[in-house]
Order: structure tokens, then C-alpha cells, then sequence
């Protein structure tokens, strides 16, 4: 169990969250790109940026755009002292 300012997280709980999700997604066919930096958003294309470094245009009706970074996880699972 992980505790940030009166937030408590439980790892295994977060796991299942996140598998249960995946397994969500791909059953309604909703593409989720991980190490795609997004470069631009236009009217019915997403311009990203591949983990190969190749620009790619990706159209679509409904974006949704979540972003989380290393440190966002590492203060997840390794939070600093003072967070306690």
C-alpha cells in the first residue's frame, strides 16, 4: 500500500486496473498508443511521433489524450519520504 497526502494506492489493485482496462479497450477495438509523442492535432488527424522516430497521421472521431510520464510513475510507486 502506497500513501500519498491522505491518497492511498494499493499496487495489486492498480495492476488488475490497468489489465482490466486493456483487455476493455481492445474488445471495443480502441487503439491505445504508448511512446507516441504527439506532434499536432488537426481536424480529423492526430500527427505522432512513433517510438521508431517515424511521423505518422492517424485519423480519428473521438481523441483521447492522456499523458503520464516516468517521473508521474515513479512518484507512484516510489514516492518521496515527505509524501508520508
Amino acid at each position: 500500500m502506497i500513501a500519498l497526502k491522505g491518497l492511498s494506492f494499493n499496487i495489486y489493485v492498480i495492476q488488475e486496473l490497468i489489465q482490466y482496462t486493456e483487455s476493455s479497450f481492445k474488445e471495443q477495438k480502441i487503439s491505445v498508443r504508448t511512446k507516441t509523442m504527439v506532434k499536432e492535432v488537426k481536424d480529423k488527424v492526430v500527427v505522432v511521433k512513433n517510438e521508431k522516430g517515424e511521423i505518422e497521421e492517424l485519423p480519428y472521431g473521438l481523441l483521447v489524450w492522456a499523458a503520464v510520464s516516468n517521473l508521474d510513475l515513479s512518484l507512484i510507486f516510489h514516492p518521496p519520504k515527505s509524501y508520508f
